[in-house]
């Protein structure tokens, strides 16, 4: 009898935790054009909050959207030098390069955290 309630709880137990893994899928946004790039040096009140932070537009929405990496907003999501310098250069070439991301959710309401993003020709 023991062992069948082991086995029962074992069993509720994994089922419980399959939704928050779920949750914690990249989802895919939408490509836009990077319209600001914002980086946070240590120095800035905001570092703690944020590293960075990159705004898009997409082609025919009046709203943009930010996604943010580092910082309490986005604990554990950071983009490398080379990940930033691309899109570095994607803003200087943003008639010809959009960048679609994928994010996560972060800390506060309506926070993404950018984890990875596609470049697409325009």
């Amino acid at each position: 009898m023991v062992r069948r309630i082991s086995k029962t709880l074992c069993s509720a137990l994994l089922l419980a935790a399959l939704p928050a893994t779920a949750a914690l899928a990249d989802t895919a946004g939408k490509p836009g054009r990077i319209t600001e790039l914002r980086i946070t040096a240590q120095a800035s009140t905001q570092h703690a909050s944020f590293h960075g932070r990159v705004t898009l537009r997409r082609p025919g929405a009046n709203a943009s959207e930010q996604y943010h990496w580092g910082g309490s907003m986005c604990p554990g999501q950071r983009l490398s030098d080379a990940q930033v310098a691309i899109l570095v250069s994607v803003i200087q070439n943003r008639t010809r390069t959009m960048i679609a991301p994928h994010y996560l959710e972060g800390e506060g309401t309506g926070t993404k955290c950018i984890v990875a993003f596609d470049l697409v020709a325009s």
